[in-house]
């Protein structure tokens, strides 16, 4: 893939590798900055055929530490982060390695807001697919609850479209089940 690949040592490693939870000390053998689909698909299919752990670290907030696997594969989604946002149909399109204030400063500039959460650093993909309480959650319901569509990279490297009509059972799982369903 045409996308930077870090080993331990490079430039931006430090900061690929870095977590919320500083009590979690895991090193990966590989990090993966993808820029597109494409390259997280290919990522998917090159740690499946090789049998490396792989890990998502999207904002890398999680309390675990499970965005970083020990000795596995990361892909570190922070060049993913991009928002655009569609006022009239009042839906944000945000990239997998936003953060809370990227989507803020995008939707605010429209007049719009979502249940987000509360720390601007944190990563809205965990967040949203975690549940996502915040401080509009009491009027607009969880993040999850605002969750139209996800594009997604499933186990077997395909990537799918997942909303209440389209592969809807995915949609339905990804919504509440936890984690380990493919790469959104």
């Amino acid at each position: 893939v045409e996308c930077p690949l870090l080993r331990a040592g490079h430039a931006g490693w430090d900061d690929a590798v870095l977590i919320w939870n500083g009590m979690v000390a895991k090193t990966p053998a590989l990090v993966l900055q993808p820029t597109s689909a494409a390259h997280v698909a290919a990522a998917v299919g090159f740690a499946r055929d090789h049998g490396l752990l792989l890990s998502i670290k999207g904002g890398g907030h999680n309390m675990a530490g499970t965005s970083i696997a020990e000795g596995g594969l990361t892909l570190d989604m922070s060049r993913m982060r991009d928002v655009t946002v569609d006022p009239d149909a009042r839906l944000a399109h945000v990239g997998p390695g936003c953060l809370l204030q990227d989507v803020d400063r995008a939707t605010q500039a429209h007049g719009l807001a979502t249940p987000l959460g509360f720390i601007s650093k944190v990563g809205v993909a965990g967040l949203t697919l975690g549940g996502g309480f915040g401080y509009l959650t009491r009027r607009f319901g969880w993040t999850v609850d605002n969750l139209e569509e996800v594009e997604i990279v499933t186990a077997d490297g395909e990537i799918r479209t997942a909303n209440r009509d389209e592969n809807a059972n995915l949609f339905w799982a990804l919504r509440g089940g936890g984690g380990n369903f493919g790469v959104v």
